[in-house]
Parts: C-alpha cells; structure tokens; sequence
C-alpha cells in the first residue's frame, strides 16, 4: 500500500496530504501539509511525522512529542531517539569486551594453573628423591623386614644394621644434607599469603569494575524525575 493513502488532502493546498502534526497555535487544524509549515511559519520543535507516528512501535520516543515545556528536557528526549544506534552499539560492544575479557582472564588463569602444577611436581619430585635417599641409607625395609620375621639370627642382624648405620652416620648425613637442603628450600616457596591478597585486591576492583559512572546514572535518575513531575502536572 502507497504510504500516501495513509494521510489525507490539505483543505488548503489540494494537491498536498497532511503529512505533520503541529503543536502550535498558529493554525486551527493540528494536521498540516508542508506547504502549511511553510506558510504559518512554524518551526521544527512544533512539528511531528504522522509516517512517524503511525510506523511507531513500544520501543519509540516520538520527536516533540508530548510538549513538555522545557526547551532542554525535550531536546534531551529527542536525542534519547537519536542515539538508538548508539545503544545497539554500546551493547554489542560491551558485549564483545566482556567476552574478550573473560577470555584473557580465564587464559591468564590457566597459565598461573599450568605453572604452580609444574612447581608442586617439582617440589614432589624433590620429596621422592629425599625419600630414595632416606630410604637407602636407612636401610629401612631390611629392618622391618627383620623385625617382622624376628628370631634369634635376625636379632643379632638387627644389632649389626644399627651398629652399622652408627658407623655410616657421617657419610649418611652427607649423602642426605643435599637432598634436604633442595627440598626444604623448595617448600619454603611456597606462598599462599600472597596470592590470597591478590585475590582479594581482584575482587575489590571487579566491584568498581562498571559500564556506568555513578554520575551518570545520578543524571539519568534526575531527568526521569524531571520528566515524571512535568507530566505528573500537566494532568493535573
């Protein structure tokens, strides 16, 4: 259907349809042909698209429309209309720097992951060579197993291995002492304090981590107010 079948024919100029609506007191009839805009000269803030009108949906803020008799608040009103695109852009682009920000966190996370399990395997590793050592110097399985089988031969067994071991104490304390000093260096390493502060510093900048400063909000809170007392008056 023709977009023109929507309006009607100006009494005045024939040829022209009533394509606008004005809001001043210029003209008896709210709706106007451009040739009447021309002719009472009356100006852009007083004038409104029927097409816009009539193609309007929920979502729409309509250009001048209600008057509210504030200059600034409804030229405030009409960028609101202006800057849909922006939004739908702001949206998505937060959107995507979210999705880019979750993903380096979460890479950043698997580094910090993929490295301290490399260290704590390496501190094991320390651990088990301490233990191999320890284990051969002890002699530690000949005992138990001596102690488990015990008898009069193993008794006197017993008492060598520990005069034995007695004997081997310097050289024992050698072979160990490296072994203990990497070890016991390793472990001390480990930190838990320190992560934990970063943790907690982490969680106090994601809670000021915001699209929105408080001082805009505070404007956007004060014009819906403005807004809402104007129209609150005019019905009354």
């Amino acid at each position: 259907m023709d977009k023109t079948n929507y309006f009607g024919k100006c009494t005045q100029h024939k040829s022209h349809v009533l394509n606008m609506l004005q809001l001043s007191s210029k003209c008896e009839s709210a709706q106007i042909c451009l040739m009447c805009v021309n002719q009472y000269k009356i100006e852009e803030s007083e004038l409104i698209s029927i097409e816009e009108v009539i193609s309007s949906s929920t979502q729409t803020i309509l250009k001048n429309f209600p008057p509210l008799k504030d200059q600034v608040m409804q030229e405030k009103l009409n960028k609101v209309s202006e800057e849909v695109m922006a939004l739908e852009s702001a949206q998505e682009n937060i959107k995507i720097n979210l999705s880019q920000f979750r993903q380096r966190v979460n890479q950043m996370l698997s580094l910090i992951e993929e490295k301290t399990y490399a260290q704590l395997n390496h501190l094991q590793d320390l651990k088990n060579n301490l233990v191999d050592v320890y284990n051969k110097i002890s002699s530690k399985n000949e005992l138990k197993n001596l102690l488990i089988n015990s008898n009069e031969e193993n008794s006197k067994l017993i008492n060598l291995l520990i005069e034995q071991k007695k004997i081997d104490a310097d050289i024992n304390k050698v072979e160990i002492r490296k072994q203990l000093l990497d070890f016991e260096e390793a472990f001390k390493q480990i930190d838990t304090e320190t992560p934990q502060r970063v943790q907690n510093t982490i969680y106090s900048l994601m809670e000021q981590y915001n699209y929105f400063s408080v001082q805009n909000l505070q404007k956007n809170m004060q014009l819906l107010s403005q807004i809402n007392e104007n129209n609150t008056s005019h019905i009354r």
